[in-house]
């Protein structure tokens, strides 16, 4: 018998509540005491079956419910780790425009371009990487730029 064609626990629990009654109701109409002992007995096996049936269903109601919970704890785990590889990507995107930043004014880096092309640090409030204030620290570099470029000037003429 294929799994689809298997009764549900539910028809079965049906099954066997009519079926207790109709034995209950042929034990009452029996005349002869052995016949309405055989349907008593009949319809109180029915009744066993019966509780065993519910209890069953229950059986399944919570192993349901607790594939739901462990699908949901699953759920939530993966989502704290992706918030995690985010969080860490992040830093490294910081860590690395920080590094760009203070490599691109660099004389000493190799490849660097020369320090009058190479401006001083964008401007910002605060460092991406630490989340330092850095705003009057970039305004410093720029000053020192221009202070050295008007020396170099100078030194020219």
């Amino acid at each position: 018998m294929p799994a689809d064609d298997e009764p549900t626990t539910q028809e079965l629990r049906l099954e066997q509540l009519r079926r207790e009654a109709r034995e209950r109701k042929q034990a009452e109409a029996s005349i002869e005491d052995d016949e309405a002992e055989q349907h008593e007995r009949r319809a109180q096996k029915a009744s066993y079956l019966r509780e065993k049936l519910e209890e069953r269903a229950e059986a399944e109601r919570e192993a349901e419910d607790m594939e739901h919970d462990e699908r949901a704890d699953e759920l939530e785990r993966e989502t704290e780790q992706q918030a995690e590889r985010s969080e860490r990507l992040e830093r490294e995107i910081d860590e690395t425009r920080s590094d760009w930043e203070a490599k691109k004014s660099d004389p000493s880096a190799p490849g660097a371009t020369e320090p009058e092309a190479s401006g001083a640090h964008q401007l910002e409030s605060e460092d991406p990487a630490s989340g330092e204030a850095k705003g009057e620290e970039r305004q410093a570099e720029l000053e020192d730029a221009a202070q050295a470029d008007a020396e170099r000037e100078e030194e020219e003429r």
